[in-house]
């Protein structure tokens, strides 16, 4: 009945038919294809003819538009939504809202959708590009995990892997990566295994922050192995900080709100890193350099009781290494 009501003829009532559906679609009702494309065509066909001259048409066309992923059939609407963008021609900012809402719909159709905006858009998609990864993350399909992971894994969906993300946009993803891993198993898995591959530095940096925002012990652990002498960094702020944490836990100190450190024996970590710095010509430097700086965590704030001097006393090498060089005797 409503749908019949709001689809009367009138001429100044685009923002009655999107509040109408608005309250229709947030309370859990279905969008029926036809009855609901009679009340917003008209509105959009007045916006289109007129001109969006003005931020009120374009903001009332933004929304008829954010509709159509929800029909019951989103075959139509998406071809609908389609052809509005082609014929008008958005901005790129106005395409924030409209991929926002493409993601909520968790329709089958949308995901094709998103990397045709994405294509389209080329470089300029850098304007929306944190709106896109949101869109892509709420689908939740198992293609559009594939299609997040691909700025991580080669061997994923490839589609932009490569495109240069600033810091934000890079946190951001990481965050969602990290979700994804810590919400599925074998996702978590497939991150994890990942660090022991040859990464480009883009993908290995990215990598490094999804480590961080996992935190988990075993995430630590074999996050050591992004460690590269030759890269830069060397070793990524992100996995330091994530080792920092290992060993200092941050105590709560009173009612203050802030925090005292109090050193955590980690002698698992200690003991993986000194064979790194003995064996791993890639990643010996490194090693010895995050080594120094837990010893120095020692000094600051102390050393646990069940944490040996030495990071691996079976191996029979000195610790701390003492390298001996000839002396120059001045006569």
């Amino acid at each position: 009945m409503i749908l019949h009501i709001m689809a009367f003829p009138g001429k100044w009532d685009g923002w009655a038919r999107v509040s109408a559906l608005s309250s229709l679609l947030f309370s859990g009702v279905q969008l029926p294809t036809q009855p609901t494309l009679n009340v917003l065509n008209p509105t959009i066909e007045h916006m289109v003819t007129e001109g969006l001259w003005n931020d009120q048409n374009r903001a009332m066309l933004i929304n008829c538009l954010c509709f159509l992923p929800f029909l019951d059939d989103p075959s139509i609407g998406f071809v609908r939504l389609r052809q509005v963008i082609s014929e008008i021609k958005l901005p790129v900012h106005d395409l924030r809202g409209i991929v926002t809402a493409v993601g909520g719909s968790r329709s089958a159709e949308a995901l094709t959708f998103l990397r045709e905006i994405a294509s389209s858009l080329g470089d300029k998609l850098r304007h929306i590009r944190k709106e896109w990864i949101k869109a892509i993350a709420a689908l939740g399909s198992p293609e559009s995990k594939r299609l997040l992971l691909g700025f991580i894994d080669t061997e994923a969906d490839g589609f932009l892997a490569e495109v240069t993300l600033d810091d934000h946009e890079t946190d951001f993803l990481a965050s969602v990566i990290a979700d994804m891993a810590l919400s599925e198993v074998e996702i978590k898995q497939r991150v994890l295994r990942l660090c022991n591959t040859q990464l480009s530095a883009t993908k290995r940096l990215l990598l490094c922050k999804v480590i961080a925002q996992l935190g988990t012990f075993d995430a630590v652990i074999v996050g050591l192995s992004l460690f590269d002498d030759s890269g830069s960094p060397s070793v990524p702020y992100e996995l330091e900080k994530s080792i920092e944490a290992v060993f200092l836990e941050q105590r709560p100190y009173g009612k203050t709100g802030s925090f005292t450190l109090v050193p955590k024996e980690s002698n698992e970590i200690r003991a993986k890193l000194f064979e790194m710095a003995i064996k791993d010509e890639r990643r010996k430097n490194s090693a010895f350099a995050l080594l120094g700086q837990i010893e120095v965590y020692r000094l600051e704030h102390g050393r646990p009781t069940t944490e040996p001097r030495h990071p691996a006393f079976d191996s029979g090498k000195v610790w701390p290494p003492i390298t001996a060089q000839p002396l120059k005797l001045h006569v």
